[in-house]
């Protein structure tokens, strides 16, 4: 759908008897390597194409619905429902669609190369990884994992004027690994997310879980403690995701009420600096406008360890008489629902965070390291959770990627075990941060994030 065909659908809203309407077109041009057995078992390309419809009734209701048929019919059906659930749906609060505001392309987000990759070099990147990890070490015995490669384009107008176009190209790599040895097995992990082609390095993914598998084959167990703690850049991405699910206004008022009434108080160790930057170039979740057509910008979440405050979509705005910081997105659906990577637009705006970046500090990884005299070494989280909502007890299991550190160096992998431990003390007990910047994550979650030191850890063996 072009500008036009957009613009007909909000005008067709307002024929239909909303007083303000938004049409959300998306894009979502999608191909899929998937790796299993040692080999490429699958590798499809799908187009997942659709409208999200948004209307505002004139007794305050507001309503939602989308389609991914693009007729006229179609469309008409996606608004009649809007409308309908418009008037089962009252707002409490004044609210209004958001105001046209210019905005400016957000550089590094799209790259021609990899919009036009064909699906044989797509094929082949799949290959140099299953290769890389293969040439490791013989005693690798399994390779699973996914290529995707993302094109999108989103077209947002609403009947306040707003006229918005974005658009965005990712390749995201994940490879896991199985060594065995005399029947001892341990596994690798290893993933990257790139905007550009040309930054997408396959042999990097593969090499270094084969790496972290291999290492495990000669794992000890750990002895239960308190330990200082480094996480490598992919466990403290998952740092700067808890500040940034804190600093969710909503979230703050009904579940993890950490930063609530907390604005301008130290927070956290004053060597943590995390910020909401989706201005930045080639950041892995960066955009030129949020999802309902508002300019993003850059949003200070903590700054030497003060919160700094909340960021908002349009309604949540609205609730707190605030405007929206660009942070309308749509996410994903309910847990376990099904979806293609990329941009969705199934799903009403809500306040989210785009890229998060944790400044870089000045020492080295090795500089970290060499000060540790009885430490650990955490390059991946599994099932990371807060397991208490009140008082932010934090768990999660380190079944790979965990190594000893003993008079500042690392001695050897440690087997499976377990973080028992807060996430407020984690926040506060930062002692370090590295220059060791990345983009980080898993899931497709992902963050620019260094390492980070911890000075108190507790972990206990699970096996």
């Amino acid at each position: 759908m072009n500008l036009d065909e957009v613009r007909m659908v909000v005008e067709t809203a307002i024929k239909f008897g909303a007083a303000e309407a938004e049409a959300f077109y998306l894009k979502n041009d999608v191909f899929t390597a998937r790796i299993a057995n040692r080999k490429i078992v699958e590798a499809k390309g799908a187009v997942d194409e659709g409208l999200a419809v948004r209307v505002l009734t004139r007794d305050n209701g507001l309503g939602f619905s989308s389609t991914s048929k693009l007729d006229e019919e179609g469309i008409r059906e996606a608004i009649s429902r809007a409308i309908k659930i418009a008037s089962k749906r009252k707002l409490k609060f004044k609210y209004s669609m958001p105001k046209p505001q210019k905005y400016s392309i957000v550089e590094g987000t799209f790259d021609g190369e990899l919009a036009n990759l064909t699906r044989e070099h797509a094929v082949e990147l799949a290959h140099k990884a299953i290769n890389s990890a293969e040439e490791y070490s013989d005693k690798i015995v399994d390779i699973a994992g996914t290529i995707n490669i993302v094109k999108y384009q989103v077209r947002i107008v609403n009947s306040n004027g707003l006229e918005a176009e974005d658009r965005g190209t990712f390749i995201e790599g994940v490879i896991a690994t199985t060594a065995k040895d005399y029947g001892v097995e341990s596994e690798g992990y290893e993933s990257l997310k790139c905007r550009y082609l040309s930054d997408f390095d396959p042999e990097f993914i593969g090499r270094e879980s084969a790496k972290m598998a291999v290492d495990g084959l000669k794992a000890k167990r750990l002895t239960e403690g308190t330990y200082t703690a480094i996480f490598a850049p992919r466990a403290s991405a998952d740092i700067a995701l808890r500040v940034g699910t804190f600093s969710n206004p909503i979230i703050a008022k009904t579940t993890l009420q950490f930063f609530l009434g907390k604005e301008g108080e130290l927070v956290a160790s004053e060597k943590l600096t995390i910020l909401d930057d989706p201005r930045m170039p080639k950041g892995p979740h960066s955009c030129s406008i949020d999802d309902e057509g508002v300019p993003t910008r850059t949003k200070y979440l903590l700054e030497n360890g003060v919160f700094k405050g909340f960021y908002y979509d349009s309604k949540t705005a609205a609730m707190e008489s605030k405007e929206s910081t660009g942070n309308g997105f749509r996410p994903p659906g309910p847990a376990g629902f099904t979806r293609l990577p990329g941009k969705l637009y199934i799903t009403e705006p809500t306040p989210r965070p785009s890229t998060l970046v944790i400044r870089s500090g000045s020492d080295s990884l090795d500089d970290l390291i060499s000060e540790v005299k009885n430490g650990l070494l955490v390059k991946h989280l599994h099932y990371a959770r807060i397991s208490n909502t009140v008082t932010g007890d934090y768990t999660a299991v380190l079944r790979m990627g965990l190594y000893k550190i003993e008079h500042g160096e690392i001695a050897y992998a440690v087997k499976k075990s377990r973080i028992l431990d807060n996430i407020l003390k984690m926040l506060s007990n930062v002692d370090a941060v590295a220059n060791d910047v990345r983009v980080a994550g898993q899931w497709g979650n992902y963050a620019v994030a260094p390492s980070l030191r911890i000075k108190q850890l507790k972990v206990v063996p699970v096996d």
